[in-house]
């Protein structure tokens, strides 16, 4: 028997709700959160979601078949339909799994997908999260000049 991958707690979103509280959370976490424009498409959508799925990963994500078996039940859930993923010190991502709100710290390096907002649509990107050219970009909801983005 092998060590244990995850917890996982269902928690469906409704009045007086464990789930209802996370989203109030959730939202409060935003506020200073960049770009404006991801915050705002974000506010409206977790206000629409009616199921939160928590992820605590434990010692056995840390081998390949703990993080397969992972990254298998997180893609089947993603698959079931309009879906998110927030994770912790990082940020949330679209319904495409591009991140578009900044919550990294400010030590993160290394080459991430990114999406933002402008004009109703998304433009994701690959970018470097420790170039600070990039990053200001990023914060101010552009993409940044030399790179190029595929619109979703």
């Amino acid at each position: 028997m092998g060590n244990a991958v995850a917890l996982i707690e269902r928690n469906p979103v409704s009045d007086g709700s464990v789930g209802q509280d996370e989203i109030a959370d959730l939202i409060e976490d935003l506020h200073d959160c960049k770009p404006e424009s991801g915050v705002v498409w974000l506010e409206g959508y977790l206000a629409e979601v009616k199921t939160i799925y928590a992820f605590q990963h434990l010692q056995g994500a840390e081998t390949v078949e703990g993080g397969n078996a992972l990254h298998a039940l997180r893609s089947a859930l993603w698959e079931r339909g309009d879906a998110i993923i927030q994770a912790d010190s990082e940020g949330f991502t679209n319904e495409d799994g591009f991140h578009i709100v900044w919550q990294f710290s400010d030590s993160v390096s290394g080459p991430w997908n990114m999406g933002v907002l402008q004009d109703a649509t998304w433009h994701h990107f690959k970018m470097d999260l420790g170039d600070p050219e990039h990053r200001a970009a990023f914060l101010s909801g552009e993409v940044p000049p030399d790179l190029t983005s595929t619109l979703a």
